[in-house]
């Protein structure tokens, strides 16, 4: 047994401890703060280039993307597809007041409402495929458009 504690102390001393990732998933907003008080970086991707921000806003943890923002979490960083915290937050989106505040919190802080995927899905796009009605509207009211739509302006 001590020869473990000794093992865990160790690998805490050179670095490794709680994964950003991890604790971003669960949502535990203290751990999270912890490893952002530490100047993790809020930005590092994983597989798929995944940041924390991108899973804060796909499970709708206000407080938790509201952290991260505020640490330097980039708004419009894209996944290895092309994808944004606002798209992931259109595509998990549900009925419920935490999912709107987070993409009027992602809209706040300057995300780009027509971010375009590598399949030239915006995330209204994403909405309508999943028929996320609420989040659709919400694109919408600040001015959101399909590829369609932007395809056809000329952008």
């Amino acid at each position: 047994m001590k020869y473990l504690i000794t093992t865990i102390a160790a690998l805490v001393l050179v670095g490794c401890g709680p994964n950003i990732h991890e604790a971003t998933w669960t949502g535990n907003i203290e751990l999270v703060k912890q490893l952002t008080d530490s100047n993790i970086d809020v930005n590092v991707k994983r597989d798929r280039g995944e940041t924390p921000l991108h899973i804060a806003a796909r499970f709708s943890y206000y407080e938790v993307a509201k952290l991260l923002i505020s640490k330097g979490g980039d708004v419009n960083v894209r996944n290895d597809f092309g994808w944004t915290p606002l798209h992931q937050a259109a595509y998990s989106f549900t009925k419920g007041g935490r999912k709107m505040s987070t993409i009027e919190l992602l809209f706040l802080k300057g995300a780009n409402v027509n971010a375009e995927t590598d399949s030239g899905a915006t995330p209204l796009d994403v909405a309508n495929t999943w028929d996320h009605r609420p989040a659709a509207d919400l694109l919408r009211k600040h001015g959101g458009k399909t590829a369609e739509e932007l395809k056809a302006a000329g952008n």
